[in-house]
């Protein structure tokens, strides 16, 4: 017995020494190149499966992830909890897949200006429009670089460039999508001095991107402001009920103290969403 936890002490030991010594060997810039391909080969991989996965799939997916930690909620609490942590999870996923998909939305919007002045440069060395796209998406970052990847598939099936776009402009609705789009189609149709268009357009839409980091920078403080003004009740109040836990029996002890709870957080909710759509609006003009 003592000789086998002594082999496994050594064994950790050494698994210990090699993993510290290669962390050591790799120096900082070996380091940051293997996180790159790391972060590069996950995110492409996520995007495979999320663009070919169905709906019930993801589902599927969520409730494995889910289970086990409801399961745990409830060997350790009760049902209740477990219960109650089942209907947040699943509150809570419309508004995370809402949360992601305007940040998709944004960093495509960002990283458009540059993809549009690598198409328009690969034409303007005589390529076509196939061939400048596939050049293009091979030098373009995630996620981008999926939805042209998207886009190029259709269009070597056979879909002709309206249908391609259109379904571009459907993944994504955003106004540079529309606009890059809406131009796309304008030429193939009409013809004209597409790369002169593409570069006007680039420069116009980074532009508008400069525009709105320059909104976003001015109204940081204002917008942290309505983070702390949204905290700071809910830290008083546990700061309170640890400090003086006499002082909040009242709320939390008592039929009308909920109900005085319930209707602070409603409102403190309501007060919330009123700034975002303030603060939003303004960056959206």
């Amino acid at each position: 017995m003592v000789s086998q936890q002594l082999v496994i002490s050594l064994l950790v030991a050494v698994s210990v020494g090699l993993v510290t010594s290669l962390v050591l060997i790799l120096n900082k810039q070996r380091r940051l190149e293997l996180r790159q391909q790391l972060q590069l080969q996950t995110e492409n991989t996520l995007w495979e499966f999320l663009s070919s996965a169905s709906a019930r799939q993801v589902w599927g997916l969520s409730l494995v992830m889910i289970l086990p930690v409801l399961g745990i909620i409830a060997l350790v609490t009760s049902l209740f909890w477990a219960a109650f942590g089942a209907l947040f999870c699943f509150a809570l996923l419309p508004l995370l897949r809402r949360y992601l998909l305007r940040r998709r939305q944004h960093l495509v919007t960002l990283q458009l200006p540059d993809t549009l002045t690598l198409l328009s440069h690969a034409m303007a060395s005589g390529m076509s429009l196939l061939p400048a796209l596939e050049l293009t998406l091979v030098q373009s970052p995630q996620p981008l670089k999926g939805e042209l990847s998207l886009m190029l598939q259709r269009l070597r099936l056979g879909d002709s460039l309206s249908i391609a776009l259109a379904a571009l402009a459907a993944r994504i609705p955003t106004m540079a999508i529309q606009f890059f789009v809406l131009t796309m189609q304008i030429g193939a149709r009409h013809g004209g001095q597409q790369v002169a268009v593409l570069q006007r357009m680039a420069a116009a839409l980074q532009a508008q991107n400069i525009a709105q980091q320059r909104l976003l920078s001015l109204s940081a403080q204002a917008r942290l402001q309505g983070r702390v003004m949204f905290m700071l009740p809910i830290a008083l109040f546990f700061a309170l009920r640890w400090l003086h836990p006499e002082n909040t029996a009242l709320l939390t002890d008592t039929q009308p103290g909920w109900t005085i709870l319930a209707l602070s957080a409603v409102l403190l909710v309501l007060g919330h969403l009123l700034v975002r759509r303030i603060m939003h609006g303004a960056a959206d003009a």
